[in-house]
């Protein structure tokens, strides 16, 4: 009779285990499958958890670059004449051509110009917040556009007597600039030139 109670206790011990182990597998599997928000491999999180979307960083990027939202405006008001002396203070507003709240532009004493709003001296980039191309605003879909420096060659000396189209990017403004004079080397950075205005 003992030998017939172990086997008895041993059944029903197998059929407790066998259940256990059972509802153990079903819980494994509930958690594997879930995995919404779950991190991945590379640290990102499920599609799902982004809202179902797989969109590029960069296409925001793209979508919001300056000036790509704002309506092209050209300027196609009187002319006006700005000239800065050749060792004229740059940090006077009286040296500088207020363009925009974001753009006015100077020269020190000698380099390209630059923007004040932005910009201590001239970069290689500079004037910033600008791009322009030679040619005119009557050309303004066949123009490409480049720095002041890339725009005249690397030959800032040559400018006067040319006209470049200037485009301020924030804005989305182009207007004709022409170049009358420029002062090179260590000549104290002046420079003129006529420029449209607004409207």
């Amino acid at each position: 009779m003992f030998t017939k109670f172990t086997i008895h206790l041993r059944a029903i011990f197998l059929i407790v285990f066998a259940t256990c182990c059972a509802s153990s597998l079903v819980g494994c599997s509930g958690e594997k499958d879930s995995g919404e928000g779950a991190p991945q491999e590379d640290g990102s999180e499920t599609a799902m958890s982004q809202g179902g979307t797989d969109e590029d960083p960069s296409d925001e990027l793209e979508q919001n670059a300056v000036g790509s939202d704002v309506p092209r405006t050209v300027w196609t008001g009187a002319l006006v004449t700005f000239t800065k002396e050749s060792g004229a203070d740059p940090n006077l507003p009286s040296n500088q051509d207020r363009l925009t709240e974001s753009i006015a532009l100077t020269r020190g004493t000698q380099g390209s110009l630059y923007n004040v709003e932005t910009e201590m001296s001239a970069q290689g980039t500079s004037p910033e917040g600008t791009l322009w191309a030679e040619g005119t605003t009557d050309e303004l879909d066949d123009l490409t556009f480049e720095t002041l420096k890339a725009a005249a060659n690397n030959k800032m000396n040559e400018i006067p007597g040319k006209t470049f189209v200037l485009h301020l990017v924030a804005e989305n403004i182009y207007l004709n600039v022409t170049f009358l004079s420029w002062k090179s080397g260590q000549s104290g950075g002046g420079f003129s030139y006529e420029r449209s205005s607004a409207d």
